[in-house]
C-alpha cells in the first residue's frame, strides 16, 4: 500500500503520528502473513519469446506484502540458465521542503514490482521465484501456489437444509468423496469473484493448489441470475407537493384563456358591427331607401351590395348572432339541386335565403324545396359555382334590421344598435369575470411558488421481473449503478455492458451514482413432520398423517429442499414447484419449513430523482441471500427528455408547458393591470366609429344648403 510519511515541516507530533502509522502498517502485514504463505495467488506465467522472457500480469504475496503485475513485462534473455523472481519494491516519491531548514524530504512511499534473473537460486528477502529457464530456451515452471490458512468454522457440521450433502464440499476427487470439484486459490479466486468474498468472510476455504487437503464448506452459494431491464418499463413520475393545487392551477389557466379568448372575439364583433353601422348610415345620408341599403333595389340601373355583403361576413364571423347550420352542402354548377352531408335538412327551409360559405364563396340562395328524405334541397336558381363541401347559414337577420317589422333604414340602425349592445355588454362581463380569473390564477401561482419553489419534482420509475432462483436460493435485494453522460445525445451501442462503459466511453461519464434496493429479510421456521404415501411421483407428494402445508411453504424429501406450489387437502398430496429428481419412497420423512421474505415484488424496482436534459445508463445487478452478487445487466439507456407519464406526455413536454405558465403569469399581471385602461380605450373606440366622418358631415350639409334653395 502506499504510504504517507510525516515530517516536522506539517506535523509537530511526527513521532506520535509515524508511530501510529507503523503500528497499523505492520498489524495488517502479520495478519496477511497469517493467512497466506509465500506464493503466487494466480498468473506470473514465465515464457521465452525469441531473445524475450514474457512474464505475464499476476497477483503474489512474499512476507505479507501483496506484488501486483498488472502488464506484461519483457526482459532480455542473456541465454544462459537463470532463475526468474518476482519482488516487492518500495520507491520513495513526492519531495517537500521544510519551511524552516529548507532541507528535502521524500513524504510518499509507493509499493510496486520488479523483475530479477539471476543464475543461483537464491531468493531476497521479498521476492518469490516463478520460473527457471535453461539454456536451450525451455521454461521450467517454479511457481509455489500460496496457501491459504483454514478457518476453524468451515469444519463446523452442515447446518443448512435448502441442499444436499454433496452440494457443500469442495476438494479434490477421492473414493470417499466422488464427483468433488478441486478448487485452487488460482483457479477459484480467478475466475469465480464471489468466492473470494466468502473467502474474506471466513465462509470457504481453498487447497493450496498441490491436491493434498480436503476442504469443506457450510454452503458454496451459486450466482444469482441477471436482471433485464427494458425501456417498456420505464415510466415518468411527477413528484407533485400539491397534485390538487397544480390541477386548480390548470383549471384556473384554462378558464382564463377561455375569456381573454372571448374577449378578443368580441371586441372583433363590436368593431364590425361599428363598421357595418357606418356603412348603412352613410348610404341613408346619400338618399338611399331601405330595399336599395338591403341591396334588393337598383340604384341607378344596377344593384348597390355592400351593405349586403358586410351583413354576410357578420354573419360568418359570429357577429350577427345567428348559427352555423349542421353539416355541409354540395354544390354543382348549373344545377338546382343541392345535396346535403351531415345535414338536418327540413320543410322548414322552404321559401328561406341560405348563405353559402366557402373558400373563395361567399353568396346568398333562395331555397324552393326540401326532400327531408334524401337531404336534398332544390333552389330557385341554378348555382353559377361548384363546391362539394359549403357550410351554410340562415341570412334573414333580423337582429341586423333584414328580418320582418323593420320598415325604415332608422329602423335598421336601432336593429344594429341592439345587437351592438349585447355584444357590448357580454364583452364587459368577460372583461370581468377575467379579471377575477387572473386573481385567482396569481394566487395559484403565489402559493405554488410559496413552497419549495417548484411545485413539481420528476423521477424516473424501473421495474424488472426477479430473476429466476438458482439451488433456490432467494434474492435479497438489488444492486443498481447509474451512469450520467456528458453529451445528450451521444447514443451507445445497444445494451452497451458496464465493462465496456467503464474502458471504451470512460470520457462519455459525467458523474456515478451507487444505489441498493431495500433488502428482504428472511424468517424460517420448522412448521410439520409427516410421512410421504404411497403413489408419489417427483411432481405430486403423497402426505400421510395430519400435517398442513401452505402454499410456498419449503419441504425437504430425503434431503432434497423443494417449495409447495398448491396442497389438496382431500387427496392429501402437495404440488412441487420444482421437480425431485426421483419420486420419495413410502415412508420417507418429509419436513415442512415455514420461509417468508420480508417485503414484496415492489422490491424489483427503482425510482430515481431526475431532470430534464440527462442522458442516463442504468445497470443492475442481483444479491443473493449469501450475499453473493450475479452478474450486471445489460445496460439501459435512457434519454429523461423522452420519458413519458401515464397520459403520454413527455417530461419535455411537461417542462416546456411549465416554462410556458411561467410566461403566462406575466401575462396574467400586465392583462390584470390593464384591464381598466383596454376598457376605457374601447369606448374611445366605439365613441369614434359612431362619430360622422367629415364626408359624411359634407354630404349633410350640403343636402341642408339644396332645402333652404328651394325654400
Amino acid at each position: 500500500m502506499d504510504r504517507y510519511l510525516f515530517f516536522s515541516g506539517d506535523k509537530p507530533t511526527l513521532e506520535d503520528e509515524n508511530f501510529s502509522r507503523d503500528a497499523l502498517l505492520q498489524a495488517i502485514l502479520d495478519r496477511t502473513d497469517d493467512l497466506f504463505t509465500d506464493g503466487v495467488i494466480q498468473g506470473f506465467e514465465v515464457s521465452q519469446n525469441g531473445s524475450d522472457l514474457v512474464l505475464a500480469p499476476g497477483v503474489a504475496y512474499t512476507g505479507g506484502e501483496r506484488i501486483v503485475n498488472l502488464d506484461e513485462v519483457h526482459q532480455p534473455w542473456p541465454g544462459s540458465t537463470n532463475y526468474v523472481f518476482a519482488g516487492y519494491t518500495l520507491t520513495e516519491a513526492a519531495p517537500k521542503t521544510h519551511f524552516v531548514t529548507g532541507q528535502t524530504h521524500q513524504t510518499r512511499q509507493i509499493h510496486g514490482f520488479a523483475l530479477r534473473l539471476s543464475a543461483f537460486p537464491v531468493k531476497g528477502a521479498q521476492e518469490v521465484v516463478v520460473a527457471r529457464v535453461h539454456t536451450d530456451g525451455t521454461v521450467e515452471d517454479l511457481r509455489g501456489f500460496a496457501q491459504v490458512v483454514s478457518d476453524p468454522r468451515i469444519h463446523q457440521s452442515n447446518t443448512d437444509t435448502h441442499t444436499t450433502a454433496q452440494n457443500f464440499r469442495v476438494g479434490y476427487e477421492d473414493e470417499e468423496n466422488p464427483g468433488s470439484l478441486v478448487l485452487t486459490v488460482e483457479s477459484a479466486l480467478a475466475q469465480h469473484p464471489e468466492l473470494e468474498l466468502l473467502f474474506r468472510h471466513g465462509i470457504l476455504n481453498l487447497q493450496d493448489g498441490h491436491g493434498d487437503r480436503v476442504v469443506e464448506t457450510r454452503k458454496i452459494p451459486s450466482k444469482p441470475g441477471t436482471p433485464i431491464l427494458s425501456e417498456s418499463n420505464l415510466a415518468l413520475q411527477i413528484l407533485a407537493d400539491a397534485p390538487d393545487r397544480t390541477a386548480a392551477l390548470k383549471a384556473a389557466l384554462d378558464t382564463y384563456t377561455a375569456a381573454r379568448i372571448s374577449v378578443e372575439a368580441l371586441s372583433s364583433h363590436v368593431s364590425e358591427l361599428d363598421g357595418y353601422r357606418a356603412l348603412i348610415n352613410a348610404k341613408r345620408l346619400l338618399g338611399y331607401t331601405l330595399g336599395q341599403i338591403r341591396g334588393t333595389q337598383s340604384v341607378g340601373g344596377s344593384l348597390d351590395l355592400e351593405v349586403l355583403h358586410a351583413k354576410q361576413q357578420a354573419i360568418v364571423s359570429g357577429a350577427a348572432g345567428t348559427g352555423r347550420e349542421p353539416g355541409t352542402l354540395s354544390i354543382v354548377t348549373g344545377s338546382a339541386t343541392v345535396t346535403g352531408a351531415g345535414t338536418d335538412l327540413s320543410s322548414s327551409l322552404e321559401g328561406q335565403t341560405l348563405l353559402l360559405h366557402a373558400e373563395g364563396l361567399l353568396a346568398e340562395v333562395t331555397v324552393l324545396s326540401v326532400n327531408a328524405a334524401l337531404q336534398t334541397l332544390v333552389l330557385t336558381e341554378p348555382a353559377s359555382v361548384t363546391e362539394p363541401a359549403a357550410y351554410f347559414y340562415p341570412a334573414t337577420v333580423t337582429a341586423l334590421g333584414y328580418g320582418t317589422g323593420v320598415a325604415t333604414a332608422p329602423e335598421m340602425l336601432a336593429a344594429v344598435d341592439a345587437t351592438k349592445a349585447a355584444k357590448s355588454s357580454a364583452r364587459t362581463e368577460v372583461l370581468q369575470a377575467k379579471a377575477a380569473h387572473a386573481n385567482t390564477v396569481l394566487e395559484l401561482f403565489k402559493d405554488e411558488q410559496g413552497g419549495s419553489g417548484d411545485s413539481e419534482a420528476y423521477a424516473l420509475r424501473l421495474s424488472w421481473d426477479k430473476p429466476a432462483l438458482v439451488d433456490l436460493e432467494e434474492i435479497r435485494g438489488y444492486r443498481v449503478r447509474v451512469y450520467e453522460l456528458k453529451h445528450t445525445r451521444t447514443r451507445l451501442p445497444a445494451g452497451v455492458s458496464k465493462a465496456v462503459l467503464e474502458s471504451a466511453h470512460v470520457d462519455l461519464i459525467h458523474r456515478t451514482h451507487e444505489s441498493s434496493t431495500i433488502p428482504r429479510q428472511k424468517r424460517e421456521t420448522v412448521q410439520a413432520s409427516d410421512m410421504t404415501g404411497s403413489g408419489s411421483t417427483t411432481s405430486l407428494v403423497k402426505v400421510a398423517g395430519t400435517a398442513v402445508l401452505q402454499p410456498g411453504t419449503r419441504v425437504e424429501v430425503g434431503g432434497v429442499s423443494r417449495v409447495v406450489k398448491s396442497f389438496d387437502s382431500n387427496s392429501r398430496t402437495i404440488e412441487l414447484l420444482t421437480p425431485l429428481p426421483t419420486a420419495p419412497a413410502m415412508g420417507q420423512i418429509l419436513t415442512g419449513y415455514q420461509l417468508a421474505w420480508e417485503g414484496d415484488v415492489w422490491t424489483e424496482r427503482l425510482q430515481w430523482p431526475i431532470r430534464g436534459g440527462q442522458h442516463l445508463v442504468i445497470y443492475a445487478q442481483a444479491v443473493t441471500e449469501y450475499d453473493v452478487g450475479g452478474d450486471w445487466s445489460a445496460g439501459l439507456e435512457v434519454l429523461t427528455d423522452e420519458l413519458e407519464n401515464a397520459d403520454g406526455e413527455t417530461l419535455a413536454e411537461i417542462l416546456a408547458r411549465r416554462r410556458s405558465q411561467e410566461r403566462t403569469r406575466f401575462e396574467v399581471e400586465r392583462d390584470r393591470m390593464a384591464t381598466d385602461l383596454e376598457e376605457q380605450v374601447f369606448q374611445l373606440q366605439r365613441a369614434l366609429a359612431e362619430a360622422p366622418t367629415q364626408e359624411q358631415f359634407t354630404t349633410v350639409v350640403k343636402t341642408l344648403e339644396e332645402l333652404q334653395a328651394g325654400v
